[in-house]
């Protein structure tokens, strides 16, 4: 990824040039109060200093792992916008059908096109419930969409951390030092952060990286400075925003601090959204998509985001925000498993209270020392029911246990070389699902989702056999050794393990529940290992 002059305050690439006129920062008129006039004036500071907004950086054409820069024209102002026209004649042509899609709050419609401004919904349903449940129920805003590709912005889902956890409130920059020198910081480390997405976002902190980082504001006062997304919604850099804060111009509560980006190479979004499987697309107005304009912007999000029956603490789920959009822009024809589907929720609520509070999580330490070809593994029956175990950051690359790892829940399995931690652990798993049977009669398991020769595999049972089996990379065991995520059954035997009937192995590997809590995550865990089954495997039943 190429770098600029700028630093990692600003927001991603809008790129989109000057409206101002050439004004620069103080295009609009200060509160000038005698700390400020004190600021600037002892200073002696050149009016140059502040005088030029950056064009701002949003992601060119990306490619899963990083980002190229690009750069795409400035949507003026001035310009129509042709959402509420089109917004009209969709109201028009519904009414004869008694599909509205205005409320008092504003109108949203679903589109076949694809646009900045345009709304994103990922569809319910086991997609992304079992793959990455941070983009379940998502309400995404498409913030910049050009030739090279398209980057949005999640908007439903808020965190408990803060600038500070995230080492966003200071920087090298010559207006924080000068913030600093006249103690007009107090309070700009408790600014509250939202969740973005899963590009340079909050897993940066886990690599001692600073996160991309930006505030989307409705502030029309302060648009000539601000990059446009559509009517009424912008993007400015934090230090902007928190100048106007520390100069009594706007509040934080104004600015919705936005860490991290969702990103697409070109065409990457269209074919998903042909493919129908993981988005809906559509428009709305700032009123429908960020609430009443009576309250501050992070106010109304956090509303909107709230948990259902949730209690006044509770950090925010998004699965409201998400239903009531996509109850206006989903086809007549489609329904839901209200069942399914509220298990599914539960999966973003487990998401979003293992990731999205303070401390973030960390990765335990691995385990050393060789561990024996013949070893007995058991995998945890709470820690796998979204894929991977909670301490590990959800990662857009494939993951060593191969994505989502849901078939490692309550797994029992046997090591088939000795590992070290510079090792790759070749595993088979002992109570996997039937798969098929023998030309005798007798049942075939599955025994990893390994690739090519791995597949293949086959281990001979005194009656049937196991088809397949996987490798982890080096170092992958220890470290999920080192968090229980998997731990040795020391006191196992094979022989005396594989005479059991396929659900009782885990218990006879020593698996055991110590609490209710358990119990309930156990539970959670056995419904999404069936998802998984049925997913990849084409198994409706655990048998």
């Amino acid at each position: 990824m190429s770098t600029t002059s700028f630093s990692n305050d600003q927001p991603i690439r809008l790129a989109m040039g000057r409206t101002d006129g050439g004004r620069g920062f103080f295009a609009w008129t200060p509160r000038w109060t005698p700390r400020v006039a004190a600021t600037c004036c002892c200073l002696l500071v050149p009016f140059s200093a502040f005088s030029f907004v950056p064009h701002f950086n949003l992601p060119g054409a990306l490619d899963g792992r990083g980002l190229r820069r690009g750069t795409v024209r400035r949507a003026s102002e001035s310009l129509r916008d042709w959402r509420d026209f089109r917004a009209k004649l969709v109201q028009g042509s519904r009414k004869t059908t008694g599909l509205g899609t205005r409320e008092s709050s504003g109108w949203a419609y679903s589109t076949d096109l694809l646009e900045q401004g345009s709304v994103l919904l990922s569809v319910p349903g086991d997609y992304w419930a079992l793959r990455r449940q941070y983009f379940a129920k998502v309400v995404m805003l498409i913030v910049d969409h050009h030739e090279k590709g398209t980057v949005g912005v999640v908007l439903n889902r808020p965190t408990q951390l803060t600038a500070a956890d995230l080492d966003l409130s200071e920087s090298e920059l010559f207006t924080d030092s000068l913030f600093q020198f006249f103690g007009l910081t107090q309070g700009l480390k408790d600014w509250k952060v939202w969740f973005g997405g899963d590009c340079e976002g909050l897993e940066c902190a886990e690599k001692g990286e600073r996160p991309r980082h930006f505030c989307l504001h409705t502030l029309e006062r302060f648009a000539g400075n601000s990059n446009r997304v559509m009517k009424g919604i912008y993007i400015m850099n934090f230090r902007q925003a928190k100048f106007l804060v520390v100069t009594g111009q706007a509040k934080k509560e104004d600015f919705m601090l936005v860490v991290g980006y969702t990103g697409w190479s070109r065409g990457q979004l269209q074919d998903e959204l042909n493919r129908g499987d993981s988005w809906v697309l559509g428009a709305a107005d700032p009123a429908r998509l960020l609430g009443s304009e009576e309250l501050p912007l992070q106010e109304r999000l956090e509303q909107l985001s709230a948990r259902e029956e949730g209690e006044v603490n509770d950090l925010g789920d998004g699965v409201q925000a998400w239903s009531r959009l996509y109850e206006t822009l989903r086809q007549p024809e489609e329904s839901e498993d209200e069942e399914e589907e509220a298990h599914n929720s539960q999966m973003i609520r487990r998401w979003v209270d293992a990731y999205l509070r303070p401390p973030l999580k960390e990765h335990p330490a691995p385990l050393t020392g060789t561990v024996e070809a013949g070893s007995i593994l058991r995998g945890s029956a709470t820690a796998w029911a979204l894929g991977r175990p909670e301490g590990s950051w959800p990662s857009r690359s494939r993951d060593p246990w191969m994505v989502p790892g849901q078939y490692l829940h309550k797994a029992v399995l046997v090591l088939l070389a000795d590992c070290s931690p510079t090792d790759p652990a070749p595993l088979v798993l002992l109570n996997g699902p039937c798969i098929g049977h023998t030309a005798e009669g007798h049942e075939v398991f599955f025994g990893g989702p390994g690739v090519a020769q791995e597949a293949r595999c086959v281990v001979p049972l005194p009656r049937g056999a196991v088809l397949g089996r996987f490798t982890l990379p080096p170092g992958v065991l220890h470290e999920l050794l080192g968090s229980q995520a998997l731990e040795e059954a020391k006191l196992a035997r094979m022989g005396e393990l594989m005479d059991l009937p396929r659900s009782e192995r885990w218990l006879g590997a020593g698996g055991k529940l110590e609490s209710l809590n358990a119990v309930k995550m156990s539970l959670e865990g056995d419904r999404q290992q069936k998802k998984w089954y049925k997913e990849y495997l084409g198994i409706t039943d655990d048998h």
